[in-house]
Formats: C-alpha cells, structure tokens, sequence
C-alpha cells in the first residue's frame, strides 16, 4: 500500500512539475534576453551569443520535454521517467544560468554586476515556486547558482564584493530554508489529497463489495431505521416475500401487528441485542406463506448509538422438507424393520417352542420364512450402505465388455421369481437380431443391481396377471433399454421427486408394496458413474417406462 501510494506521489509531483513548466520557461527565455541586452557593452558579444546559445538550447530541449509528455509520446504519464526527464531539465538549465557567472560576469562594471546579481537572485526566486514540488530539483538550481555568486564576489576581494558575497550567502539558506518548509507544505498537501483519493476508491470499493454482497447473498437482507421502517432490502429478500422492493420499503416492522414476537424481537434487536424469530414470511404483509427464520442484528453510527438494524431472512421450506423426509424415512425404515424381524422372531419362537408338534413340511416352511425375511433385511441395510458409498465416492466399479442382451437376460431369470407375487410375468419384446450382439461396458454386479431394481419395481406397480416388457434399441451411439409395465403410473406431482432419497410414491406405513424408497435414487447414480442416464415416461392409471441409455462400446 505504501509502494503504491508512494508512486502515486512521485506522478503528483512530476505533474505539478510539468504543469509549472511553461512559466519557468518563459521566465528563463525573458530574463536571459534581458541580461544580454542589459551586458551588451561591458561583455564581449561573442561570449553573450555563446551563453544565449547555451540558455535557448536548454529552453528547448526543457520544451520538448513538455510536449511530449502532454501528448503523451514515448511513455504513459505515470511512468517514472519522466520525473528523470525533468530533472535532467533542471540540471542543464541550471548549469546554463550557473555558466553566466562565469561567462558574462561584468568585472569592470559594479552596476552590471548588481543586475546580475539581481536576474540571479530573481531566478532563484521563480525557481522556489515552480520547482517546490520536487526538493532534489531545488537543491539543484539553488546550489547551482547562489552559491557560485557569492564566491565569485568573494573572489573581487573589495569591500563591497565581500558585503555582496555576505548577503549572496545569507540569501541562499533563506531561500534555501523557505523553500524547504515550502516542499513540505506542498507535500503535505499532495500526502492529503492522495489519501483522500485512496481512501475514496477504499470506500468505494468497500461500497461495492457490499452491495454485490447484498445482491448475490444466497438469504435475504433488509435493513431498517430505529423507527422500524424497511430502509433497504435485496432481490432474494423480494422474490422471497413476493413483494416489489417498492412494497417492502414502505413497511414498517414495528406497526404491522401480524406477530407479536416479530415486533419484540425487532424492538430487542434496537436495544442491543441480537435475537431471532421463526414463523411465516406473512407477518411481513408477504403474499407468499412459506417458513422462515430471522436474524436480527443491531446497527450503531460512529458515535455508538444504535440507527437502526439489519437482518437476515432463511427460507426454511427445503429444511422443513428434510425434516419430513428424515421423518418418512425414520417411519418408513421402521416399518420395514419391523415387519421381517416381527415374521423372524414368530418363526423361531414357533420353532423353539413348539419343535415337539411341527411335522418336517411346517418347519422347513418356517425356515424359509425366516430366510426371506433375512433377506429383505440385508437388502434394507446394503441400500443404505451402497447410498452412503455412492455419496462419498468410495463404491468401486469393476467395468468389463459385456454383451448387454445376456446381462438383460439373466436379469430377468433371477427376478422371474420375485415378479410371479404379484401374477407378473417378464417378457422381452421383439428384440433384432443386430441388437442382441451389441456390447456395452458396464460394471455386472451394479448392472444387474440397477435392472433388479426397475424390475422389481415394474412387477410391484402392475395390475396382476399383467407383462413386464423390456426392450433393446441401438440409437448411435447408444442403446437404449425399456422396461414398461401396466398399472397406476406416476402421479405428476411426484414425478420431479422420483430420484430422491428416502422418497416413494406412497409413503405410509400401509401402503400396498414395501420398499424405502431408496431404489431408484441409487440406481441412477449407478447408471450414471457407467455413463449412462435414466428416465421415464409415465401416464396414470396406464403405466410407466423406463429408460437407460448406455454408450455402446
């Protein structure tokens, strides 16, 4: 920060520097032809053609500096160069009005001498008021040329040469003195004014970065004043409420009556203290009714007072919708608990208890009721193992080259038996014999995971004594596998939720077919770590079908 300031300085002072330029010029051309008229019969004329020379090169090569740098040729403004440049300048033109001491100094003529001494002393001067932006340039002349007077009237050796040379001397570390404290003051000032500038692009920035703060913030913000009137609010704050930013800054908070808790709270939150209301965007005269909790937060000024407050506005619907869903699941995975532990423990209490009276065919029957309850178990706990795996990235997938149609095959044999519950019979439709060769790169074991799926729920939603058909179709550069079924469908309230978690169609404790609703949320991301994706068509009270396209391999 200090580099830059620092450099924001440097282009102050060679601005100013430039800017002042001209009038130096011009008083150096106008004095330097004064003094040459003035010497003209005590200097030789050759001596003050060769000093003029010397004065006008300087003048010039001083004004080509300044053209360039304000038509901006060879650098940008704020390179430091041209601060190099300028001091170049000062460093010739003072050895060129230094040089007229030596040069054109009038030996013979005590008159003469005293005009020199006062051009000298008057270009000094000028030199102090344009060159006070920068101290180095004024060391520069300063030192170029008093000093170098007094000497050369030290060196006359008269009295009066002496007395001049004193007060040469005397003049200088005043001059030099006055156009020190002159620098700083000037300095100051540019210091001031940079930091003023700075502090202004801060706070404009600051202000900036707030308002996209404000604006792009995921939650609601308003402010309002201690009188308890919407001062401010952003875009998410509005379309959250339903209302215009117009609407909502006419409300005020502490009269609208709708909840005494809002008011308290607000009126809290202008005593100092932090606090927090949950109810309905309502109580803000919103036309929309949807949960929502508030942060309410003082505002104080610079003396301390509090001004007013700002708060903070959560929309609590997708929060209130995972508690109902944890809610669902926590019932749901109960339910499903419940039932085949509460069919295994009646069987073994049958077994145990009875072991004496059950002929061979009722206890084998038994076992096989407590093996299909274990069963329905191990599949509860590995859907909830594998949603856990895919959600963190850990399941691994074993993908080989494998003829889709035998995969979709054996798919149906193992779940032929599932399907004949429910008087369900699973069925392929005219498959061609092109399509019966195609290979796909999928991993076996989740593959046939994903069909037992969409196959068990194809049979479980179907009207009894109906088909499953599945069908293969190659649209390069997939093939597209169908499974419809005959039955209710999907509701169309539902289907935009049909690959969530926890989720079913019909999610009470007495619906018609168990499950947890986790299914098809796992299937999808199966299929899709294997490239491919899913979706469905489905028309109620007709049927659903499922699609899964695979890149051929």
């Amino acid at each position: 920060m200090q580099a830059e300031k620092n450099k924001h300085i440097l282009f102050e002072q060679t601005r100013l520097l430039y800017s002042s330029l001209p009038i130096s010029l011009f008083a150096s051309t106008f004095n330097a032809c004064i003094l040459v008229y003035i010497l003209r019969n005590v200097v030789s004329e050759s001596t003050l053609i060769i000093w003029l020379a010397l004065v006008v090169l300087t003048i010039l090569i001083r004004g080509i500096f300044y053209f360039f740098y304000h038509l901006k040729k060879l650098w940008h403004q704020t390179d430091e160069r041209w601060y190099t440049l300028n001091m170049i300048g000062v460093s010739i033109s003072s050895i060129a009005w230094g040089s007229s001491i030596i040069l054109v100094f009038p030996e013979s003529s005590v008159v003469h001498q005293a005009f020199l001494a006062f051009i000298i002393a008057g270009m000094s001067a000028g030199a102090v008021s344009t060159l006070t932006h920068s101290r180095v340039a004024m060391l520069i002349f300063l030192t170029s040329l008093l000093p170098l007077l007094a000497i050369r009237f030290f060196i006359e050796g008269s009295e009066l040469g002496y007395a001049m040379g004193m007060m040469v001397t005397l003049y200088y570390f005043v001059l030099f003195s006055a156009s020190n404290n002159l620098y700083k003051s000037t300095r100051q000032n540019i210091e001031l004014r940079i930091d003023t500038e700075f502090q202004k692009q801060e706070l404009k920035e600051s202000k900036e970065k707030y308002f996209r703060i404000f604006n792009s913030s995921p939650l609601g913000i308003m402010h309002y004043h201690r009188d308890g009137t919407i001062e401010s609010c952003n875009n998410i704050l509005c379309d959250l409420f339903g209302l215009t930013t117009e609407k909502m800054r006419g409300i005020n908070l502490l009269t609208i009556g709708a909840d005494s808790k809002l008011t308290g709270a607000i009126h809290h939150s202008l005593q100092g203290n932090p606090t927090q209301y949950e109810g309905s965007s309502s109580s803000f005269l919103a036309d929309k009714k949807i949960p929502i909790r508030v942060h309410f937060r003082e505002i104080r000024d610079l003396d301390g007072d509090v001004s007013g407050g700002v708060a903070i506005v959560e929309d609590k619907t997708e929060d209130k919708r995972i508690e109902k869903l944890k809610s669902e699941f926590v019932s749901t995975v109960s339910h499903e608990l419940r039932t085949p532990l509460t069919a295994i423990n009646g069987s073994i209490r049958l077994i145990k208890n009875a072991r004496d009276k059950i002929t061979e065919d009722e206890f084998y029957l038994l076992l096989g009721n407590v093996e299909r309850n274990s069963e329905r178990l191990l599949n509860l706990v590995n859907d909830i193992l594998d949603v856990e795996k895919l959600s963190a990235g850990e399941m691994v997938f074993n993908i080989e080259k494998l003829p889709l149609f035998d995969q979709l095959r054996l798919a149906i044999n193992d779940n032929q038996p599932y399907a004949d519950q429910f008087n369900v019979h699973y069925r392929f439709s005219d498959v061609q014999g092109s399509d019966k060769n195609i290979l796909v790169n999928i991993d076996k074991q989740r593959f046939l995971q994903v069909m037992a799926n969409l196959l068990s729920n194809a049979a479980k939603f179907s009207y009894a004594d109906s088909d499953v058909v599945i069908g293969i179709m190659a649209i390069e550069p997939i093939v597209r596998i169908s499974i419809t079924n005959i039955g209710e469908g999907i509701a169309d309230e539902f289907k935009d939720k049909l690959f969530e978690k926890f989720t079913q169609q019909d999610s009470t404790d007495t619906r018609r077919v168990g499950g947890t609703g986790l299914g098809l949320a796992i299937s999808k991301k199966l299929v899709e770590r294997m490239n491919g994706t899913i979706h469905f068509e489905s028309k109620v009270k007709h049927g659903t079908t499922f699609y899964i396209d695979l890149p051929i391999a």
